[in-house]
């Protein structure tokens, strides 16, 4: 499985809409999550990748679509 599509499943098993509408290009905002919601992913992304994001590449305008989101956990896999 490739990281594109895990990040597609772990924000898939806590968006309001079904799996099968959401994909790398899906604007998060559309999801409807919660802070909370979005809180669970970010640490269910860290500790899968064992990587940690800092408080400035958690800022909504990086975080536009999932596919920013699986761009930065590459850049962060890289920097190990």
């Amino acid at each position: 499985m490739s990281i594109e599509e895990k990040i597609v499943e772990i924000f898939a098993s806590y968006a309001e809409c079904p799996k099968e509408e959401i994909n790398v290009d899906t604007e998060i905002e559309s999801l409807g999550l919660s802070s909370f919601s979005f809180i669970q992913i970010i640490v269910t992304i860290e500790e899968t990748y064992q990587i940690e994001f800092s408080m400035d590449d958690l800022r909504v305008e990086k975080f536009i679509s999932i596919q920013n989101c699986a761009n930065r956990v590459k850049e962060l896999m890289c920097g190990r």
